[in-house]
C-alpha cells in the first residue's frame, strides 16, 4: 500500500496524443496453451481499440494491427510500449519512423511505468476468463475473439470517475483530436532528441546515470511538461478538458 502510494500518476489531457499496447496471456489453467491478446489503449480516453488475439505472440500481426488502428483513428504522437520483441522488431520500428511516432518505452522490469494499459488489460482480462468454461481450455473456445470484443466494448461503455463520469468512448469521439501535422511530428522528436543528448552529455562521467533510455524519457518528460499536455500528481485526476465536456 505505502509503494501504490508513493506512486505518481500521470494524466494526458488530449486523445490521440499517447497510445499504450501491450500484449496478455488468456488461459484457464498452467496446462492451457492459451491464447494471446494484444490491446491498445488511448491514455487520455482510457478507450481501448479492437484487440487483436493470436495462438502467439507476433511482430508481423502486431505491425498488420497497428496499421489498421492507425489508418482508422490517426496516428498518436507518441506509443508506449514495453521492451519485449514483438512490440521492438526492426520492421514495427521503421513503421512507428515513417509515420512519425515517436516510441517510448518503459524502463526494463517496471511494468508500472506503462501502468494504464497494464490496469486495462487486467480490467479486460479477468471478467472475460471469469465468463468462460474452466473445463475448456481457452484455445478451444470458439467465442472467445467474441467475447473478448464485448469485453472491450463494456469497458468503453463504462462511465467513470477519473474521466468526469464519462465513459471513455464519449472522452474519445467528443473531444477534438489534435492533428500532430508532420512536420511539427518531427521537430518534437528533433527536440526530444537534443534535450536527451544533453541529459547524457551531463552524465558522461558516471556510468550509472549515462542511460539513453532513461534520457529519452526525461526529454520525453520535459516536453510534455513544457507544452502543459500532462499532470503529474499523487491521485488521479480530472483534466480539465474532459470535466468542461460535462458542460457541454
Amino acid at each position: 500500500r505505502h509503494l501504490r502510494d508513493a506512486l505518481l500518476h500521470l494524466s494526458w489531457h488530449l486523445p490521440n496524443l499517447a497510445w499504450a499496447i501491450d500484449a496478455a496471456l488468456l488461459r484457464n489453467s498452467p496446462d492451457d496453451p492459451g491464447l494471446i491478446t494484444v490491446l491498445a489503449r488511448d491514455l487520455a480516453s482510457h478507450f481501448h481499440f479492437t484487440p487483436l488475439l493470436l495462438p502467439a505472440e507476433s511482430a508481423e500481426q502486431n505491425l498488420r494491427w497497428l496499421q489498421l488502428l492507425f489508418a482508422r483513428h490517426g496516428l498518436p504522437l507518441f506509443l508506449k510500449r514495453d521492451n519485449g520483441a514483438p512490440f521492438n522488431e526492426q520492421s514495427l520500428n521503421d513503421f512507428l519512423a515513417q509515420s512519425a511516432v515517436i516510441p517510448l518505452n518503459s524502463p526494463i522490469r517496471c511494468p508500472s511505468y506503462n501502468g494504464a494499459i497494464e490496469n486495462g488489460v487486467r480490467a479486460i482480462k479477468l471478467p472475460l476468463l471469469a465468463d468462460l468454461d474452466p473445463t475448456r481450455h481457452v484455445a478451444n473456445q470458439p467465442a472467445l475473439l467474441p467475447l473478448l470484443r464485448a469485453a472491450v466494448h463494456l469497458h468503453n461503455a463504462t462511465p467513470s470517475p477519473t474521466l468526469a463520469g464519462l465513459s471513455p468512448i464519449q472522452t474519445y469521439f467528443r473531444t477534438s483530436h489534435h492533428p500532430w501535422p508532420r512536420h511539427r511530428r518531427l521537430a518534437i522528436f528533433q527536440w526530444i532528441s537534443a534535450h536527451a543528448e544533453a541529459t547524457l552529455h551531463a552524465n558522461r562521467d558516471d556510468l550509472h546515470r549515462h542511460d539513453p533510455a532513461a534520457a529519452w524519457r526525461q526529454a520525453v518528460l520535459r516536453w510534455l511538461r513544457c507544452q502543459h499536455l500532462i499532470t503529474v500528481s499523487h491521485q488521479p485526476n480530472v483534466s480539465p478538458i474532459f470535466a468542461s465536456l460535462t458542460r457541454s
